[in-house]
């Protein structure tokens, strides 16, 4: 099985060509399918590329915003979309995650889209109200132990980031929550506020504001970050429970036979968007760490990811509806 998703990322990295790209590219707007609401991290960062990149390319870079199914509505409008690089979908974990959550009801493949450039990554933030007697994880720990009922953990969607991270940490902890999911929007932090919530696992950046606010408290965080409102807390691995380390990252997927005069313009204008101060500057006070690299090493991480949630899938038996 691996070797076959090494050779279906190395067929997305080579990109069958259909024909070079036009000289003049791009000529037009290049859509940015988002495949989940407004308002949430990866709409966010797909904005502020998308306004960076049009800058850049001298071409609007609408954004699309196709929710639905964990991301599988975006991805497979953009697998489905006319190679001719005026497509581009937002990649998150659920690019590798996906295939072995849905299995069979996908219906798009890893191998319809090419990963062009990691944009950034964030880690999930593990909360809970001001008022709860868990101080840290160790403390939540302790906590669902004296209670006789699973606690109640809000989630933002099946398959989201914000569900793998609540898969590891209940699997690292050897708890059981009873997952409450939401669409987005504030409903799950209200919830939370009025304690019919225990804890939540959300994107770091949607948190900021209400930790600032002192309106909950992160007890740890799924991995290690250089923004500045969250550089001081402690990770999971920190409190005793490496297993349930991960990090959320986001990226750029265009259809498999773009075009690769047209993946190179992409990637170039991408790559130098991130390496402006100003660009690093505003991702790291959203609490995203901006990435970059080539092109082949966002292949090889998609890749990576692809193997490692394969694993914790079937180990942890988890399905979606």
């Amino acid at each position: 099985m691996q070797g076959r998703i090494l050779a279906l990322f190395g067929c997305a990295l080579m990109g069958a060509s259909i024909g070079a790209a036009r000289a003049a590219y791009p000529e037009r707007p290049i859509r940015f399918i988002v495949g989940f609401a407004a308002g949430g991290t990866s709409d966010i960062i797909a904005r502020l590329a998308a306004q960076e990149l049009s800058a850049a390319l001298g071409q609007p870079v609408p954004v699309e915003n196709r929710p639905g199914a964990g991301g599988n509505v975006a991805f497979e409008a953009a697998a489905r979309a006319e190679p001719d690089g005026y497509t581009m979908v937002l990649a998150s974990p659920a690019f590798a995650v996906n295939p072995a959550l849905y299995g069979d009801r996908l219906r798009w493949k890893q191998e319809d889209l090419s990963p062009v450039i990691l944009l950034g990554h964030t880690p999930i933030a593990i909360t809970v109200r001001p008022e709860s007697p868990a101080r840290d994880l160790r403390g939540l720990v302790e906590l669902a132990q004296s209670r006789p009922n699973p606690l109640l953990a809000g989630i933002s969607g099946s398959g989201t980031s914000s569900h793998l991270a609540n898969i590891l940490l209940q699997a690292a902890t050897q708890l059981r929550f009873e997952n409450v999911s939401y669409g987005g929007g504030s409903a799950p932090f209200l919830d939370l506020f009025a304690g019919r919530l225990d804890l939540m696992t959300f994107p770091a950046p949607e948190t900021v504001s209400y930790l600032e606010a002192g309106r909950l408290r992160i007890l740890a965080l799924s991995d290690r970050t250089s923004a500045p409102a969250l550089r001081h807390l402690p990770t999971a691995a920190d409190a005793g429970f490496p297993d349930a380390a991960m990090s959320t990252w986001y990226g750029i997927l265009v259809p498999r036979r773009t075009p690769p005069a047209a993946q190179t313009t992409l990637h170039r204008a991408a790559a130098e968007m991130l390496a402006r101060p100003a660009m690093r500057a505003r991702m790291t006070e959203l609490s995203v760490d901006p990435a970059g690299g080539t092109q082949a090493e966002f292949v090889d991480l998609a890749r990576r990811e692809t193997v490692r949630w394969q694993r914790v899938i079937a180990e942890t038996g988890t399905r979606v509806d």
